[in-house]
């Protein structure tokens, strides 16, 4: 079964028309209607912005800068104001950081730390917005000073441009410079790069001469070594292009996965290659994964659908109906015009991929443990637009994600305002993520079977209906189910056999719910839709709600519906004290998926330690992880990252 993951809106649901043929003349598509509001801001504040307004024409830039105003507000009160103008109005982050008034009543509230995390939210050096990195290094200089802590944070997930933007810029080379440290090594992407740290080196003569002071001599001849190298694996393929050979022997070359020598050659090789299809091939060399930009779904025709609306919803181009009609043909039958209710088209989405997506992905599957990237065979690409988001299940991952947008960092959709996964980027996240599902499912992690969540951490999967009728029982322990005017025997009765009708569905979602009571009763949801129980059971049974946000401590536990397929899910409410984010909390994959997606994300920081993020929100959880997750793979030995102190002695499970 597929899990999903902050997925974002794929195609448009099919429009469903009152009746009639196809028209004989397509029109052209709907204009998409865009609205806005507007309030003035005050002064001195930046330049008016037009956002959502809230009561009485409050704009989030308003609500924002008056809690900066506020005497006596803390940094953490400033962050969490900020990350909610982030995700309301991101343009107005922008004018707040570019106006020097505003920007220094923000700073002068926050610690150099705190600033980073400003620098994150408001996705500074993201290219979410006109912000480059460098700018956001100095003005966390001015705020309070930028630790190595706090640069490792600002760096990470960022491409190389937005090194050099640092490097470019003299005082921010500076702020970087005094940190002390490895030249290289405090730009990931430079230092995984040889053609873009080849290209700082020799437009950045400051950055050599940094080299030369700091660096041993071994050192320094390791990074020319490493730049010489991929100028040699450079030029063997463009000798291979030039006589057309190159294609021929990427496809020839061993299958995956490759590692050591020849897994740095495949890693040059991509770098320069400009055929996205060569670099789709060299990935799945590399790592045995196939990178597809294709997937198929199915759409069932409603009544008043024509292969045009069809086209239009669900590729967003009505023009695109002849592809479905000539994939579809022997479905459909000779006239493109009479499609039938009920019948069951196959829709094919092409999302292709793209040398800045491949990279990072190549970047995030090469400082994994191998064996996890092997419990995965197919990545897709079904979107690609928007903030990533994705689903994996049976060995394949979905992915959807607009590469303009891959900078993007977690500020607030997914966590609250002290989660460890706040601040992280959201495309690598959420590929970890992914990963996690799958090795979840093979490793038995997540499974009732593997025991893991469940035997050690308290989570609880309620779909048998003995199993649904114990938390029903438990949640009416709190919500109420009362039936004015029978006997205290008659009420009790009539509570089991709405019970015994709830727990005895497939199906878990609120309209569900009231078919199983009206089933049991006619009439009966109307005149207890009011009752505690019953509005209790309507809010966890719509995923729209996101239900798992709302911890309910019932007898110790929370109880919700993940998905309808999935029956009722329950976890001790002690777990919400050390999430990883709100989104973990949703079932027990996605907890073991993003506790994996932290464990690991230390490796996008530079001299980051496998397994510290987890660490620092859970100390036992992270060490448990690395003895019974990670320790079956020697991650050092492929990836240089060394885990995180984990303890020789096994400790106690945690108490459910």
């Amino acid at each position: 079964m597929s899990q999903s993951y902050r997925t974002a809106t794929e195609a448009a649901a099919p429009s469903v028309a009152e009746a009639g043929p196809a028209p004989a003349v397509a029109g052209p598509a709907p204009a998409v209607a865009s609205g806005g509001g507007g309030g003035e801001v005050g002064v001195p504040q930046p330049a008016a912005h037009d956002g959502a307004a809230g009561a009485a024409g409050t704009t989030p830039l308003d609500t924002f800068l008056q809690v900066v105003a506020t005497a006596g507000v803390t940094g953490p009160e400033v962050l969490s104001a900020a990350s909610v103008l982030a995700r309301s109005d991101l343009a107005a982050t922008e004018e707040v950081l570019r106006n020097g008034a505003s920007r220094g009543q923000v700073l002068g509230k926050l610690t150099g730390d705190e600033a980073v995390v400003l620098m994150l939210y408001f996705q500074v050096g993201s290219g979410m917005t006109s912000l480059t990195l460098d700018q956001a290094v100095v003005w966390v200089q001015e705020a309070g000073g930028l630790t190595t802590a706090g640069w490792a944070r600002l760096i990470a997930g960022r491409d190389a441009s937005q090194s050099l933007s640092v490097l470019a810029n003299a005082a921010a080379f500076q702020v970087v410079r005094q940190l002390g440290g490895d030249p290289v090594r405090l730009f990931p992407t430079l230092s995984s790069d040889p053609g873009a740290l080849d290209n700082a080196i020799q437009n950045c003569p400051e950055y050599w001469d940094w080299i030369l002071a700091v660096c041993t001599p071994e050192r320094q001849l390791e990074i020319l070594t490493t730049i010489e190298v991929a100028r040699d694996h450079a030029a063997q393929r463009q000798s291979m292009v030039s006589d057309g050979s190159w294609a021929g022997f990427v496809e020839a070359l061993p299958a995956g996965p490759t590692t050591g020598a020849d897994g740095v050659r495949l890693w040059n090789w991509f770098l320069v290659e400009t055929n996205v299809s060569l670099m789709t091939k060299l990935f799945q060399k590399r790592f045995a994964v196939q990178l597809s930009p294709e997937n198929t779904e199915d759409h069932t025709v409603v009544a008043g659908e024509t292969l045009w609306s069809v086209a239009a919803s669900t590729l967003g181009d009505g023009h695109k109906w002849r592809e479905i009609y000539n994939r579809n043909q022997a479905v459909i039958g000779p006239d493109p015009n009479r499609l039938q209710p009920g019948q069951v088209i196959s829709i094919l989405y092409v999302h292709n991929w793209d040398w800045e997506s491949i990279r990072r992905t190549w970047e995030i599957a090469n400082a994994l443990p191998p064996g996890d990237v092997a419990s995965t065979t197919k990545i897709f690409r079904y979107g690609d637009s928007g903030g990533a988001g994705g689903f994996a299940g049976s060995g394949e991952i979905g992915m959807t994600w607009g590469t303009d947008q891959i900078g993007e960092m977690e500020n607030g959709a997914f966590t609250s305002d002290d989660d460890p996964m706040r601040g992280l980027n959201v495309f690598d996240a959420t590929m970890r993520h992914e990963i996690g599902h799958n090795v979840g499912a093979t490793g038995g992690f997540d499974q009732q079977a593997g025991q893991w969540a469940y035997a050690s951490y308290g989570w609880q999967q309620h779909y048998q209906t003995a199993e649904v009728v114990t938390a029903l029982n438990a949640i009416l322990t709190k919500h109420a189910l009362n039936f004015p005017g029978l006997s205290a025997a008659d009420a009790a009765t009539k509570r089991q056999g709405v019970v015994n009708a709830i727990a005895g569905v497939n199906n878990f979602d609120a309209a569900t719910f009231e078919q199983a009571v009206e089933g049991f009763e006619a009439g009966l949801w109307a005149t207890i839709s009011g009752e505690p129980f019953i509005t209790y059971l309507s809010f966890i049974g719509d995923e729209g709600n996101s239900p798992w946000e709302s911890q309910d401590n019932i007898g110790g536990r929370q109880y919700h519906v993940p998905y309808p397929w999935f029956g009722i899910a329950s976890c001790p409410v002690s777990l919400y004290q050390k999430k990883v984010s709100t989104y973990a909390m949703r079932s027990p994959m996605e907890w073991f998926a993003e506790v994996y997606a932290t464990f690991y994300a230390d490796a996008d920081q530079p001299g980051g330690t496998v397994g510290s993020l987890l660490r620092s929100r859970d100390p036992a959880l992270a060490d448990d992880f690395e003895r019974t997750v990670n320790a079956r793979h020697n991650l050092a030995a492929v990836t240089g990252q060394a885990p995180a102190a984990a303890p020789a002695a096994p400790a106690a499970p945690a108490t459910p």
